[in-house]
């Protein structure tokens, strides 16, 4: 799974500025305007979905998570963590098997977890967007895995929160090595369940260093070729997969070598990322409203919008991959802490925003349950605890109201809540239309 750490980290840092030269409210002002298309459940071509770890060590098995999915929306979509490093450890000579080595090629593939992944959201009527966000060490380049280079000589290369997502070699050899992999997960699934799989997402935040490791650290020439390899792998084995261009977190460019959205996408286009994808993925984190002008979800999605207008790729789709809200009883615990009210007040409504925006393809929410780690285990941290609509598997957020955003979600996407209009904000007017369970509710309070 990918390195919670670091997405954790990347919540708490100031945004900076919106960096564009069209006005943002101007835009808002329009995609507020707009009707909201009926909920994905309900017929519509914009996906909606979870970003949630399963049958990995200490998250929820995937039985579990296709349940809760499937309960809330029927066509939902399970973004799962597809880690390369756990697929494929070792080499076929295993004891020899070291960072860039591989003596005689790669072993075989371990595909027990994948294998229960795919046939318990399948028969929830679940479909994957399969995350690509890990290399193997024996794929790793041992010129540029720095100190990680030593922190796992051998097996999976899962003991430090940023090796986990140490790119391949970005070499024939290394990129070779990923195109192998990704035919063989398509030919494995795809080809035997098609449509079960809706798009491969190419990395998880390759726009900031937790996420892309390497000595040098961030770099969009070297993301374009993995991203090609991976595009030139997927369409060899089913030529209308899509290829998403990884989840880019909404940083500045100011601390670790971080490289901020408009200028990540456009040094990937001047590279050739146009020809290697079929979407772009953005995170967005709001610290409170997401119908603010200054909003995370806005921001990221006329960033992505802006990039691919200049790119020559105007209606290119853009995939939210990772929104969500941590609830939280203080603010040590997580950047903007919310109620669990507030958390279904601002996701429910969030997506409802998106759905106006341009281009906007998929809305996946971060995440489906909690973590493990502080809020239900205070002696580790294997991950972000707080984001999720559950505490636990069964145990659904909620407060003053009793409902949550499990409720509110579930409603909706069942044909009994609201999907627009759009309303100019998610506080009183929005609050008193679609938060219908309980409208004598106060509005949740300005975060």
């Amino acid at each position: 799974m990918k390195s919670r750490w670091g997405r954790l980290s990347l919540r708490s840092r100031t945004i900076a500025g919106l960096g564009t030269t069209l006005g943002l409210a101007g835009l808002m002002a329009a995609w507020l305007l707009a009707v909201a298309q009926p909920a994905a459940g309900q017929g519509s071509s914009v996906y909606f979905g979870f970003s949630q770890a399963a049958d990995y060590g200490g998250w929820p098995s995937s039985l579990n998570v296709a349940q809760q999915e499937s309960s809330i929306d029927p066509g939902a979509v399970e973004r799962f963590d597809l880690n390369w490093a756990a697929l494929q450890p070792t080499c076929k000579i295993a004891a020899l098997t070291a960072v860039g080595v591989c003596p005689e090629g790669p072993g075989a593939f371990d595909w027990s977890l994948l294998d229960t992944v795919v046939s318990h959201m399948k028969a929830d009527g679940v479909k994957l967007l399969l995350n690509i966000i890990s290399s193997p060490v024996w794929a790793w380049n041992p010129l540029t895995c720095g100190a990680y280079c030593a922190d796992t000589p051998t097996g999976t290369g899962d003991s430090s929160p940023a090796g986990i997502a140490m790119p391949p070699a970005d070499d024939s050899t290394g990129n070779g090595y990923l195109q192998s992999m990704v035919e063989s997960v398509l030919e494995r699934y795809d080809s035997l369940d098609p449509g079960e799989i809706v798009g491969i997402e190419a990395w998880n935040e390759e726009n900031v260093r937790p996420f892309w490791p390497t000595t040098m650290g961030p770099n969009a020439t070297d993301y374009t070729n993995l991203l090609c390899s991976i595009y030139s792998a997927a369409k060899s084995v089913n030529p209308s997969i899509p290829v998403i261009l990884g989840g880019l977190a909404n940083t500045s460019a100011v601390a670790l070598n971080d490289i901020d959205i408009p200028t990540f996408l456009s040094d990937a286009y001047a590279a050739g990322a146009g020809s290697c994808m079929n979407a772009v993925a953005v995170h967005a984190y709001p610290a409170g409203d997401p119908s603010a002008a200054n909003s995370d979800l806005p921001t990221v999605v006329q960033d992505a919008n802006t990039a691919d207008a200049n790119g020559g790729h105007p209606s290119l789709p853009v995939w939210i991959t990772e929104f969500g809200y941590c609830t939280a009883d203080t603010s040590d615990k997580c950047p903007n802490p919310m109620t669990p009210d507030q958390q279904a007040a601002y996701i429910d409504c969030g997506y409802q925003l998106a759905l106006g925006m341009p281009n906007v393809a998929a809305v996946i929410v971060d995440n489906l349950d909690d973590g493990p780690g502080p809020s239900t285990s205070p002696s580790t941290l294997q991950g972000p605890p707080y984001y999720g609509v559950y505490t636990i598997p069964g145990d659904p957020k909620a407060d003053g109201s009793g409902y949550g955003a499990v409720g509110m979600l579930t409603d909706m996407f069942h044909g009994g809540g609201s999907v627009g209009p759009i309303y100019s904000s998610c506080q009183a007017d929005y609050w008193n239309q679609v938060y219908h369970a309980n409208p004598g509710d106060p509005p949740p309070a300005p975060n």
